[in-house]
């Protein structure tokens, strides 16, 4: 199956639990005035989905570390802890989260996920080391995949909203903004929205890019 249905699929089937889960009457935050739900739940629940479609041949890990080395004169290899790992086949999905509780701030974060790992493709050390780390005799493509939420009432006890995203353009100027001949990619804007249950307007969003090939 290609890959850009594989992770549409197991976005929805993800975004599906997370309803199940929450219209479940079970509440993960501890603070009911100010609730909040851990981003390694994204994660989780999309390789969870992921993984079920593609029962063979399919490796799934959390906090993948991989080092790298932004600055070429640099000798200090810095490490990156990954959100989420799959290996599929040929196919190498690196996954970054965020929960968007504070748009600006953590979109910048997000961007910088993916320059970091950009750096690692850029860096033929830090790339030859992370292929050796998986399983030989492969020729694989990497992907990125970006996962956030977004809850414009999560605030309960001040009733302020937060200002949603428009996830689908702002991931046009992610894009854009960076080197796009190293880029190539697809994105979505699905959204599961338990508003009717919660009030609280909440969205989950996926975007996915082709990394850059410097092998």
């Amino acid at each position: 199956m290609e890959l850009k249905n594989c992770v549409s699929k197991a976005f929805k089937d993800s975004c599906e639990k997370y309803s199940k889960i929450l219209n479940s009457g079970f509440k993960p935050w501890a603070n009911n005035k100010k609730a909040s739900i851990h981003e390694t739940n994204m994660v989780m629940n999309f390789m969870e989905s992921y993984k079920s479609q593609r029962k063979n041949d399919c490796v799934t890990w959390a906090e993948f570390a991989v080092p790298y080395r932004k600055d070429m004169q640099d000798k200090k290899r810095k490490i990156n802890h990954i959100d989420g790992f799959i290996v599929d086949g040929t196919r190498v999905i690196l996954i970054e989260a965020k929960r968007l509780s504070k748009v600006e701030e953590r979109k910048k974060e997000l961007e910088t996920d993916l320059s970091v790992l950009v750096d690692v493709f850029k860096d033929k050390e830090s790339l030859t080391g992370l292929i050796s780390r998986l399983p030989s005799g492969r020729d694989y493509k990497f992907y990125c995949l970006l996962l956030a939420d977004f809850w414009a009432n999560r605030n309960i006890k001040t009733g302020k909203k937060m200002t949603v995203l428009d996830w689908k353009d702002w991931i046009k100027s992610l894009y854009n903004n960076n080197d796009t001949k190293s880029y190539l990619g697809t994105y979505r804007d699905d959204c599961v929205d338990m508003k009717e249950v919660f009030k609280y307007n909440y969205h989950l969003a996926y975007a996915l890019f082709e990394l850059p090939d410097f092998k």
